[in-house]
């Protein structure tokens, strides 16, 4: 049978969860930015009108006034 965990054990285990964790998503953001940034200098008029659009309807629903 196995003993329970110690509150210095449990703590040393989830810090390292936590570390693994946030290593993981520091890689995939990385590897993500570097994508996007490949495609952004291939096609730089399409992801300069996706964020023109995006902005626009933004702008619109955050401008407009709420009815009362």
């Amino acid at each position: 049978m196995s003993r329970p965990l110690k509150i210095g054990e449990w703590k040393d285990k989830s810090v390292e969860a936590v570390s693994d964790a946030v290593d993981k998503v520091v890689l995939v953001s990385k590897n993500a930015a570097t994508t996007v940034d490949k495609k952004a200098h291939k096609r730089p008029w399409l992801f300069m009108g996706v964020a023109a659009l995006f902005s626009s309807f933004f702008g619109f629903f955050l401008g407009r006034k709420t009815k009362k």
